[in-house]
C-alpha cells in the first residue's frame, strides 16, 4: 500500500464517529502500533535465537518467583516474565514478544487520550508515526530494555487513566487511575517522577482540577497501595531489603564525575528522543515556508479538541526535565543511558504535534508530508535491521557481539542425562541466560542474579554440575578455569570451592551466520565438570 493511502487510512480512522473507533480492530492507527512493535520483534526473533542485552538478565532472575530481584528496580517486568517462563518455558520469542505487547499497548494507550484533545486528525496521527523517527523508539528500544519497556506501558496507561476520570469521572474510572499508578510504580522507580509531574500538572489546570472528585481520589490511592503492596512488603520485610534498595538507588543518583562530563552524558542521553524527529520535522517546515504553497484543504472539519492538553503535557515534561537537570547540578547525577530519561522525554513527540494542532493557520499539508515521510521511513528502518539481522550478521557486528555466539554445541555438552537436573555456573548473564533456553532441565547460577535460585535447587535431586566461560572472546583477556570459578562465585573461592574443579574442556565454539561467513575468530569456550555434592552446585546436591 503506498504512503498516502496509509494516511488517507488514518486521517479517516481518525474522522469517524467515536463509535465507530470504540473498536481497535477497526482502527488502523492501532494496528499500525502494534504492526510496528511486533514486527519489529518478529525480525529480532528470526535474526538471532540468543537474547539480547538485559533480557539476559531478566530470564535468568525469573527461574524462580520471588517479590523482588533487584536492589534498583521494581520487580513487574520479572513477574511478567516468571509468568509466562512458567507456561511455556524460557525463550527468545517469550521477552521479545511480552516487550512488543507492553510497547503496543503501551502506544495505544497513549494514543486514545490524546485522540479526544486533537483537533486535526492528521496531526494525531502525525504524532503518532513520529515516534518511528526518534532513535530511540525507532531502534534503541529493540536492543536492550526490559524493565524501562514497562515503564514505557505505565506511562501510556497512566495518561490513559487520567484522561478518562477527567472526561467521565465514574468510580471505575478513578479505580483504573489507581492500577495504572501502581503498574508504573512496580515498573520502574523513575515513575514516581513522571506521576509527580503529571499530577502537579493536571491539577494546575483549572479545567482538569475542577472535574477530580476528592473522595474518588482516594479510591484511587486505595487501590493504588493495594497494587503496590506486594513490593512494599518486600521492602519492609525481607532481612535488610529496604537498606539494599536504598543504597542501590543513591548509587545511581549520586555520583563522582565532573559537572560538565554529567551534563554532555545528559546531552548525549537525550539526543535519541530528538533525532531524527528534529530534523524531519525543521525540514518539512522549511520545505514548506520556501513554496510559499496555501495550505491544504482539511481532510476533515477539524474537533473543538482539549485546549487543556497540551499544557498538561508541556509542564509535566517541563518539570521532570527540570528535575533531571538539578540532579545534575546539585548531585552531579551521571544519565549516561538514554533509558534513565524515558520518563521525561516519552512524551515529547506526541506535545510536538499536539502544540501543532492548536495553531490557528494549521499546516495541513507540511504535517501530511512528514506523516508520509515518516510512514516511509519506518519502513526504510523495518528494512535496514532485516537486512543486518537475516542477511549480513554478524560480519557487520562488532567484535564484542554476544548476539550471534552460537550456544548450540555447548548446551548439547553439558546437558545433564535422564533423571538429573542440570547446574550451570557461569561468570555472566549472557551466558547463562542463552544456556537457559536450550539446555532442559537446568538451572544457571550468576553472580548478582541468583540468590533466590540457589535456595530453590538446594533438594538432594541427582545433578550434573558444569562451570562455562568465555575463555577467548574478541578483545577480553583470556581466562583459566580459577579466574572463571572465582568469577562466577563473584569471590575468591575457598580451598574446598576449588577442589571441586575436575575435567576441564576447551571447545571452540561458532557464529550464528546467515548469508554471509563470520568475520571475527570464533569464541573459546572453557567447561570444566564441578563436584556435583559441593555447595557450590547447590546444598545437598548428589550426582548419582
Amino acid at each position: 500500500m503506498r504512503p498516502k493511502a496509509i494516511e488517507g487510512l488514518f486521517v479517516r480512522a481518525a474522522g469517524e464517529s467515536d463509535a465507530a473507533r470504540a473498536s481497535l480492530l477497526g482502527d488502523p492507527t492501532a494496528l499500525g502500533i502494534a504492526a510496528f512493535f511486533f514486527g519489529h520483534a518478529l525480525i529480532r526473533v528470526l535474526g538471532s535465537s540468543n537474547l539480547g542485552l538485559d533480557d539476559d538478565e531478566a530470564v535468568v532472575q525469573a527461574q524462580v518467583w520471588q517479590l523482588l530481584y533487584s536492589d534498583y528496580n521494581p520487580p513487574l517486568f520479572t513477574w511478567l516474565t516468571f509468568a509466562l517462563q512458567s507456561l511455556l518455558g524460557p525463550s527468545l520469542a517469550l521477552v521479545e514478544f511480552l516487550e512488543a505487547a507492553l510497547l503496543t499497548a503501551g502506544g495505544i494507550f497513549l494514543y486514545r487520550a490524546a485522540l479526544p484533545a486533537f483537533r486535526h486528525g492528521v496531526a494525531l496521527q502525525a504524532g503518532i508515526a513520529g515516534y518511528g523517527l526518534t532513535a530511540i523508539y525507532g531502534w534503541g528500544i529493540f536492543e536492550e530494555y526490559s524493565h524501562s519497556i514497562a515503564l514505557i506501558f505505565a506511562i501510556g496507561f497512566t495518561v490513559w487513566a487520567l484522561m478518562r476520570a477527567i472526561r467521565r469521572g465514574t468510580h471505575l474510572d478513578y479505580a483504573i487511575l489507581g492500577v495504572a499508578i501502581g503498574v508504573g510504580v512496580l515498573s520502574k522507580y523513575l515513575y514516581l517522577l513522571f506521576a509527580a509531574a503529571l499530577a502537579g500538572s493536571a491539577l494546575l489546570r483549572r479545567e482538569y482540577r475542577e472535574r477530580l472528585v476528592l473522595p474518588r481520589l482516594a479510591l484511587t490511592a486505595v487501590v493504588a497501595l493495594a497494587a503496590i503492596s506486594p513490593l512494599l512488603f518486600g521492602l519492609l520485610a525481607l532481612d535488610g531489603q529496604t537498606a539494599r534498595t536504598a543504597a542501590g538507588l543513591a548509587e545511581r543518583i549520586g555520583s563522582s564525575v565532573s559537572l560538565p562530563r554529567a551534563f554532555r552524558n545528559l546531552l548525549r542521553s537525550a539526543l535519541p528522543f530528538v533525532l531524527p524527529l528534529a530534523l524531519y520535522l525543521g525540514l518539512v517546515f522549511l520545505l514548506d515556508r520556501r513554496r510559499s504553497a496555501r495550505p491544504a484543504p482539511e481532510p476533515d472539519p477539524p474537533r473543538p479538541g482539549d485546549p487543556a492538553f497540551v499544557p498538561l503535557l508541556r509542564d509535566a515534561t517541563i518539570a521532570m526535565v527540570a528535575a533531571m537537570v538539578l540532579a545534575v547540578l546539585v548531585l552531579r547525577t551521571n544519565f549516561y543511558n538514554a533509558r534513565y530519561l524515558i520518563a521525561p522525554l516519552t512524551l515529547s513527540p506526541l506535545l510536538a504535534f499536539a502544540w501543532i494542532d492548536r495553531w490557528g493557520a494549521f499546516p495541513a499539508a507540511a504535517v501530511g508530508r512528514f506523516l508520509r515521510t515518516a510512514l516511509v521511513t519506518i519502513g526504510v528502518v523495518a528494512g535496514v535491521r532485516i537486512l543486518l539481522y537475516l542477511l549480513l550478521a554478524p560480519p557487520l557486528c562488532p567484535t564484542r557481539c554476544a548476539t550471534f555466539v552460537d550456544y548450540a554445541a555447548i548446551a548439547e555438552r553439558i546437558a545433564p542425562a535422564p533423571g538429573q537436573i542440570g547446574v550451570i555456573r557461569t561468570v555472566h548473564s549472557r551466558i547463562a541466560a542463552n544456556l537457559l533456553i536450550r539446555v532442559p532441565d537446568s538451572f544457571v547460577l550468576v553472580p548478582g542474579h541468583t540468590a533466590g535460585v540457589e535456595a530453590a535447587i538446594a533438594n538432594g535431586l541427582p545433578r550434573r554440575c558444569t562451570l562455562v566461560w568465555f575463555q577467548s572472546f574478541g578483545p577480553d583477556p583470556p581466562m583459566n578455569e580459577a579466574e572463571a570459578l572465582a568469577a562466577a562465585l563473584g569471590r575468591a573461592p575457598t580451598a574446598e570451592e576449588s577442589g571441586a574443579l575436575a575435567e576441564v574442556e576447551t571447545v571452540t565454539g561458532a557464529w550464528q551466520a546467515n548469508l554471509l561467513p563470520a568475520r571475527d575468530p570464533p569464541p573459546v569456550f572453557g567447561l570444566a565438570e564441578l563436584d556435583p555434592s559441593s555447595p557450590i552446585c547447590g546444598a545437598h546436591g548428589s550426582g548419582a
